[in-house]
């Protein structure tokens, strides 16, 4: 289980540096601006941006955002994937409330004008540019490939589920290594070699005088009955 543990553990801190953090950071620092008003950023050519808002008009689904760019083109934008950023990591945004509702990626390097309204008119509210955690694209997995999950679910899954997995694989094996030591119980003791070369020569040599003992290690311990007549004998009974 450590090994597993291990991989789950370098996945889970890869997609927390890489991913988690820098979009947390975006949305800390990006500027808000009020419902309506519009919002210019600059992009390189390809770079994903994300639309963040909190007011209510995007749970009612009464929210609509245009981005153009510099010709006057719109682009398109993207909606959330089955598994967010919002259902799993609400709880990292650095901004209460926040969620990200569009995504789109700039084709051409240069500005783009954001705008973002409440087709209602009845919600207001704020709106950042910020990171996407959308993601783009899609992964296949199964057993055959066919089940495609968006790069943003994946992400959110990993940032999620890794460190967890990591841990409770700890913990099980630190619990069978504990579990395992205590069923072998304490080490059986042995006696030496030279010790069972010198309590042996001390029996075959049997002392002529009473001075002549045995080694402390070889001697006999007394029996019950001994002890307690020598007890007995200490108290002054008879």
């Amino acid at each position: 289980m450590l090994p597993i543990a291990a991989i789950s553990a370098i996945i889970g801190t890869l997609v927390w540096l890489l991913w988690v953090l820098p979009i947390s950071g975006s949305v800390r620092d990006a500027h808000p601006r009020a419902l309506g008003e519009p919002i210019a950023v600059t992009l390189e050519s390809g770079e994903r941006a994300g639309i963040w808002t909190d007011s209510a008009a995007a749970a009612l689904e009464t929210l609509e955002c245009t981005v153009t760019d510099e010709r006057g083109r719109e682009l398109d934008l993207r909606r959330a994937p089955a598994l967010s950023w919002d259902d799993a990591l609400w709880w990292a945004t650095p901004r209460t409330g926040f969620e990200q509702v569009r995504a789109f990626t700039a084709p051409n390097a240069g500005a783009v004008d954001v705008r973002c309204v409440d087709r209602m008119g009845v919600y207001d509210g704020g709106f950042v540019i910020a990171g996407d955690s959308f993601g783009s694209g899609s992964i296949g997995l199964g057993r055959t490939g066919g089940n495609d999950f968006a790069v943003g679910t994946i992400l959110v899954f990993c940032a999620v589920v890794c460190p967890l997995l990591a841990a409770f694989l700890l913990v099980l094996s630190v619990i069978g290594a504990v579990t395992r030591r205590a069923g072998r119980g304490p080490p059986a003791r042995r006696d030496s070699p030279a010790r069972r070369s010198s309590c042996g020569s001390a029996r075959a040599s049997r002392a002529p005088h009473p001075s002549h003992r045995a080694p402390s290690g070889c001697r006999p311990r007394p029996s019950r009955r001994r002890a307690a007549r020598a007890s007995r004998r200490s108290r002054g009974t008879p």
